[in-house]
């Protein structure tokens, strides 16, 4: 049986959080229990606590990003009228917002390994669980550093990728957040990372360059031989959006937006005489992911 991971379980919950309730029924903790198929606290169930309680983190989870409003202890649950998106549109397309955020490679490494230990897919739900610090860092095969554990449970609760509370010596609970299973996890998201911390820093020209780059690799993965591509030495990007169309590979409408971001492109690469702009340059990026979701590599067969 396919266990359910907890982005796909958080996908689950917030989808049953924004279903339509008569005004005079409010959303409570047990009743969304029962919607997503859980037992609720204090039922006949032994483990309906524990159920609600990873209903909990999730919905602290979603909270900071405005998609519900919920704080715990609260007796209901609610959202604001812009996560209504949501009802039709997959929560991944927020998943740029979620993962932003600079991280020293330390810090990364500490996170993939807290996300490891962390996370527990289950067969009807999923939960993120409280985490030694110290078990972190003996996965990682580091030596125990309070010091250095301190700083580390400070960056990554500073970027909400991780939650927990520092006891006195230090001992350190953590807990990895969805955002952070994004930042972990996400593998098309991490080809983007770094154009996406060129653009939150101004340097455009760099941001377009690498986006650019990782269309150009996509294409030439899934349209082969390069002689399927030109006669070119070093065929362009456009080379291969052309073979990729003729190829089928790609349809039309993809085949117009690379065209596009084509041009945008050539402003960050050349001197000429319009400077890539802001807003052009994250939608060449927000693009190219959605370019890269849609056409994976390998493909897909099924």
């Amino acid at each position: 049986m396919t266990r359910i991971r907890y982005l796909d379980w958080v996908q689950t919950v917030l989808t049953a959080v924004l279903a339509e309730r008569p005004a005079y029924q409010p959303l409570t903790i047990g009743k969304l229990a029962e919607d997503v198929g859980m037992p609720g606290a204090g039922s006949a169930d032994p483990d309906g606590d524990a159920a609600v309680l990873c209903l909990d983190h999730v919905l602290r989870d979603l909270a900071p990003y405005g998609l519900v409003l919920y704080s715990s202890g609260d007796y209901t649950i609610d959202y604001p009228p812009a996560a209504r998106r949501f009802r039709v549109e997959p929560l991944s397309s927020m998943w740029p917002q979620l993962r932003a955020g600079f991280l020293e490679p330390k810090d990364e490494a500490f996170l993939s390994a807290l996300a490891a230990l962390s996370e527990k897919p289950g067969e009807d739900r999923a939960d993120v669980l409280q985490i030694d610090a110290r078990d972190v860092f003996s996965a990682l095969g580091w030596p125990w550093d309070g010091s250095e554990a301190v700083a580390l449970w400070q960056h990554l609760t500073e970027l909400a990728f991780a939650e927990g509370l520092i006891y006195g010596g230090p001992s350190i609970q953590m807990r990895v957040t969805y955002a952070g299973l994004v930042r972990a996890l996400d593998s098309t998201g991490n080809l983007l990372r770094e154009a996406e911390d060129h653009l939150h820093a101004g340097r455009l020209r760099a941001a377009g360059c690498i986006a650019a780059v990782e269309l150009e690799r996509r294409l030439k993965q899934i349209v082969g031989r390069p002689a399927q591509v030109s006669h070119k030495r070093d065929p362009s990007l456009e080379d291969y959006n052309n073979a990729a169309f003729k190829g089928r590979f790609i349809d039309q409408e993809t085949w117009e937006s690379i065209s596009t971001l084509a041009v945008i492109r050539k402003r960050c690469v050349h001197v000429l005489d319009d400077e890539p702009q802001v807003d052009e340059v994250r939608r060449l990026i927000e693009e190219v992911e959605r370019i890269l979701r849609r056409y994976p590599y390998p493909l897909r067969t099924t």
